[in-house]
């Protein structure tokens, strides 16, 4: 019998790698930099850049990461979120875990990605975000969806767990959103040696008491 093959071979991805992680594990260490400081704000800093993006800011998880963009928004409780029925359980957690209602729409047969008359015909007056999902490195016609949400006056945060370095169109992740959201998660397309997440934004952070 054949040896089979694994679903996620994490030790083929790391062991050429493992000499630069340990390095920069051990510059963690030294410098005694746990939680926050230099290393995140260069990271942050890196990843802003890399999607092309003004702001970045790093958090424990994807599923956090999307619940902190949808609380940033600051919309009444109940609020209707629409999202594809077609997504890990996670995006919907996000939006209950965020004090909003997730509003399932269809996805295309092609991609398996929210279809964006779907998503159309799934606002009610209750919704007030549109949560398109990108999966499997492929991304949501997102030109089309921002043009749904102005039309609408719908805010857009995309859950682009799955599409780091994605684009369609020319157009990648969270740049004609409100927000867009990612996970570092091992198994994603670009994992952590750990949980990690981002959000990336084109709106300046306000001061913390503002």
């Amino acid at each position: 019998m054949h040896e089979p093959i694994p679903f996620l071979d994490l030790d083929q991805q790391h062991k050429p790698l493992r000499a630069e992680f340990l390095a920069r594990i051990a510059e963690v260490v030294d410098a005694h930099s746990f939680a926050g400081g230099p290393m995140v704000e260069s990271f942050e800093r890196q990843w802003a850049e890399y999607c092309r993006i003004p702001h970045a800011v790093g958090v424990s998880n994807g599923t956090d990461a999307l619940e902190i963009a949808l609380r940033a928004l600051d919309h009444p409780k109940g609020s209707g979120v629409v999202i594809p029925a077609n997504t890990f359980v996670a995006t919907a957690a996000a939006v209950r875990r965020a004090g909003l209602r997730p509003v399932l729409c269809d996805v295309a047969p092609d991609t398996l990605l929210a279809d964006v008359e779907s998503m159309a015909a799934a606002i009610d007056s209750t919704v007030t975000v549109l949560a398109p999902v990108h999966l499997y490195g492929q991304m949501v016609d997102m030109v089309t969806v921002a043009e749904l949400a102005r039309s609408r006056s719908l805010a857009v945060v995309e859950d682009a767990a799955q599409a780091h370095g994605a684009s369609r169109s020319g157009v990648g992740s969270g740049q004609v959103s409100d927000a867009a959201s990612f996970s570092f998660y091992p198994g994603k397309n670009l994992g952590a040696l750990g949980e990690a997440g981002a959000v990336v934004t084109n709106d300046a952070p306000r001061p913390a008491d503002a």
